[in-house]
């Protein structure tokens, strides 16, 4: 775990370094040029850790979590193949909700992986309000380690033994379930 953390935090610390002092906070072409020049070299020197997306990846993180005290905390429960699940993510309380949960409920990459493919943040109570509503939970679910209800309370219809391939598929079931009289056995 302590090797994890300091992998995490390593990589944190070069995304930043690479960010701020390579790119000087840049986007677009100017990185486009660099990163793949500045992975090969650093896989030159320290081995393949460094080589083609992991540069970007650590820039993106360092860019996502500005914070650093944020990082060591959450680094602490969560690995390096976590955070790069969240980088995807591009609504920042969607990604600090899914790290937050991680992290809350000790999931495992896969785990992480299936619950935002089953789309759970969108199916929360938590997001149907507004972002500073949002923002104030997960405020209250890192500082206190208390979660609300609206954090876990999601719409009872979850229909992914489906194997829906299409997210409004779901709007037709309710449909039909709501709409049908059912008898009981």
């Amino acid at each position: 775990m302590a090797v994890n953390v300091e992998l995490t935090l390593l990589f944190w610390r070069i995304g930043h370094r690479i960010h701020k002092e390579v790119l000087a906070g840049q986007r677009a072409g100017y990185g486009e040029e660099i990163l793949p020049n500045l992975a090969e070299q650093l896989t030159l020197s320290y081995g393949r850790s460094f080589a083609d997306k992991n540069p970007r990846r650590m820039v993106q993180f360092a860019v996502n979590y500005p914070d650093e005290p944020i990082v060591v905390t959450l680094s602490r429960q969560l690995s390096w193949s976590h955070f790069v699940t969240l980088l995807p993510l591009k609504d920042p309380l969607q990604r600090d909700y899914y790290a937050h949960m991680a992290s809350a409920e000790h999931w495992s990459v896969r785990t992480l992986r299936e619950r935002i493919d089953s789309m759970l943040y969108e199916r929360t109570a938590l997001s149907r309000k507004p972002d500073e509503t949002i923002a104030q939970e997960l405020a209250t679910l890192r500082d206190a380690q208390r979660m609300t209800p609206a954090l876990v309370m999601r719409d009872p219809y979850i229909l992914d033994f489906l194997g829906l391939q299409d997210t409004w598929q779901e709007a037709i079931f309710r449909t039909l379930i709501n709409t049908t009289k059912c008898t009981p056995w």
